[in-house]
Order: structure tokens, then sequence, then C-alpha cells
């Protein structure tokens, strides 16, 4: 594992939190279409990133720490920012909230520990993090399919929270 923080894979997952304002922007004053894309683009940014940083050998300390930290920037100004756009009760949407804030205290338990490793991903994590790509656009274009995505990855969320959490303690 490398010590540098200035390689590629890094640099993907620092645009992904310097766009979250700007999509942000758009999910308030900008038409759907556009919006959705830059949606997509930023979540590409997050495979992307690991992708990048396994095949080139780029994998580095600092992007352990700094890959979630993007992820939970984005992911909760997005859904946070889609309640209050759409006005819809943000108690529809704490459920997709709930991974994000379960994954919080993983990382406190394991910088605790002076661990500066992050969990291995695990099949459960990037599945909720798929459908968290999937749900947040169909809640953006209003369908009625969308509540059965958020429901689907609450569910996912929670299982990959509690493991995230389980497996900061046992390490």
């Amino acid at each position: 594992m490398k010590t540098t923080i200035y390689n590629f894979a890094n640099l993907l997952s620092l645009l992904r939190i310097l766009a979250t304002p700007f999509l942000i922007y758009m999910i308030f004053n900008s038409p759907l279409a556009p919006t959705i894309i830059v949606f997509c683009l930023i979540a590409l940014t997050d495979a992307g990133d690991g992708y990048i940083a396994r095949k080139f050998n780029q994998g580095s300390y600092f992007g352990k720490i700094f890959d979630p930290i993007a992820d939970r920037i984005f992911f909760i100004s997005t859904i946070v920012t889609l309640a209050i756009r759409f006005s819809v009760d943000l108690y529809l949407f704490v459920p997709l909230l709930t991974r994000e804030m379960i994954a919080m205290p993983g990382n406190i338990i394991l910088l605790s520990k002076h661990k500066p490793l992050m969990p291995p991903v695990k099949f459960i994590g990037k599945l909720t993090t798929t459908l968290q790509c999937i749900t947040l656009p169909l809640v953006l274009l209003g369908w009625k399919l969308a509540m059965f995505f958020v429901a689907l990855t609450s569910i996912a969320g929670i299982v990959s929270g509690i493991h995230y959490v389980k497996t900061a303690i046992e390490s």
C-alpha cells in the first residue's frame, strides 16, 4: 500500500466532493435530464476510483480513508437535497441515510484504534452503493417505482452498515 496521496484514483474522490455542491445547485435550478447525467457522472467516480486504484496499483492509505468520506459527502448531501427539493418528508429518506450514518461510527472506531485501513469492501456494500445510484435518479424522476427501490436500498444499507461497524469493532 502506497503512502502517496497524489494519484488519479484520489483525484476522482476529490472531484466527487467538489462536484457535490454543483449537483445540489442543479437539483434546485436545472432541468431534470442534465441533473441526472451529472449525478451519474459523479456516481461513476465512485466506481472509477476503486477500479483505477486496483488496476494501476494506486491504492493508498489516504485513499482508503478519503474515498469513504467522499462517498458520505456525496450520498448524504444528495439524499437530503432531494428530500428538501421535492418536499418529501425526510423520514421517508431516513432509511437511505441509515447506512451512511452507521458507517461513520465505523470510521471513528478504526481511527480510535489507530488503524488507517477501512474494512475491505464487501458485496453488500457494493450492492448498497449500486442501489443508491439507481434509487436517487428514480426519485428525481418522480417514478412510483422509486419507493420500492428506497425500501430495497434501505434494507441493503442497514445490513451493510451493521456489517461495517461489526468489522470495525473486530479489527
